[in-house]
Parts: C-alpha cells; structure tokens; sequence
C-alpha cells in the first residue's frame, strides 16, 4: 500500500472516533468534559 493510502484511512479513522466520541460527550452531559 502507499503512505499517501494509508495516511487517509488512519485520518478517516481518526475523524469517526473523535466524531463518536463527539456525540457520547454531547448525550453524557456537558458537566463530563476533559479540560
């Protein structure tokens, strides 16, 4: 596989955990944010 291939999934990885956990911050309550 190229770097280039590979550098875009782990980017798209990436975006759809920080998305998840995005929306499992939003439906927990804002008073669980990591400051």
């Amino acid at each position: 596989m190229k770097k280039r291939t590979i550098l875009v999934l782990m980017t798209s990885v990436l975006a759809l955990v920080l998305a998840a956990c995005g929306q499992k911050e939003s439906q927990s309550g804002k008073g669980m944010k990591i400051v």
